[in-house]
């Protein structure tokens, strides 16, 4: 914890809670703006993308997901998981997702060559698709895993903050952004530095809000698969949350027909 300022912010102690108050409703009416900015302008390259990844799944193929920091969870939250698809799998890289200290993980997504590594063992073949997250779509790993996706000839899906990308240099070696490399480009809408509230006394402002946005564009982008999938006359493959009596035989059923083909399980 930072010590104390020498100067404390003067806030009456009545106060505090309407500030509190004021605050969060603040952050919450920024992400309701941002969903909007989703549901009205991004409508088109999600239901774009959903279409590739559901032609993948219908001829067999797995959606890959991957994100390096806090962006991995996003990709996680898609996998295995009640409600979900069953035929997405997680690409992990260990260090750049936090597993051994999110500072590490900071560097570690910024090294050349570990995202075209992570890649060459993630198990992705030609007739998969790949889906990468990365707010910024600036450091090496997420760009070298969207490389690899485009060099093995797969629809390759990006979710990031167009904004932010835009307005930044990346870190790529070779001098690529992530939104260059995609099939397909969902906007996140998220604005640059992601953290969105601005407190007085505190330099650095609060609220981020690129995980909780990534991780509805993913859900909104499965939904928009399964539907797809629907109107193909496929049926998907979904799991049962885990709590329902009902669930243990549906899902079990499932991890035996995508186990060996899905590493996540």
């Amino acid at each position: 914890m930072e010590e104390l300022m020498e100067e404390p912010v003067d806030i009456k102690e009545e106060l505090m809670e309407d500030l509190v108050e004021v605050k969060a409703k603040e952050y919450l009416d920024r992400l309701r703006d941002i969903l909007t900015f989703i549901e009205t302008e991004q409508a088109e390259p999600i239901s774009t993308a959903a279409k590739k990844l559901a032609d993948v799944i219908r001829q067999d193929g797995i959606v890959y997901v991957f994100g390096t920091g806090h962006s991995h969870c996003a990709a996680e939250d898609l996998v295995s998981r009640a409600g979900g698809l069953a035929a997405i799998d997680l690409i992990y890289d260990p260090a750049s997702a936090g597993e051994f200290g999110m500072a590490k993980a900071g560097y570690m997504e910024r090294l050349v060559g570990v995202g075209q590594t992570t890649m060459r063992f993630s198990g992705i073949s030609e007739k998969d698709a790949l889906v990468v997250v990365s707010n910024s779509g600036l450091n090496n790993e997420p760009v070298e895993a969207a490389l690899y996706g485009r060099e093995l000839g797969v629809p390759v899906i990006v979710i990031t903050s167009v904004s932010y990308s835009s307005s930044h240099r990346t870190r790529h070696s070779g001098g690529k952004k992530l939104m260059d490399l995609a099939d397909v480009v969902i906007d996140t809408g998220v604005p640059f530095p992601d953290a969105m509230i601005k407190i007085k006394g505190l330099e650095q402002p609060m609220g981020p809000a690129s995980t909780a946005v990534s991780i509805i564009v993913g859900h909104v982008l499965c939904l928009s698969i399964a539907s797809s999938l629907l109107q193909q006359g496929a049926r998907p493959d979904v799991y049962f949350s885990g709590n329902l009596d009902s669930a243990e035989e549906h899902n079990l059923g499932l991890w035996k027909k995508y186990r060996g083909r899905v590493r996540a399980l």
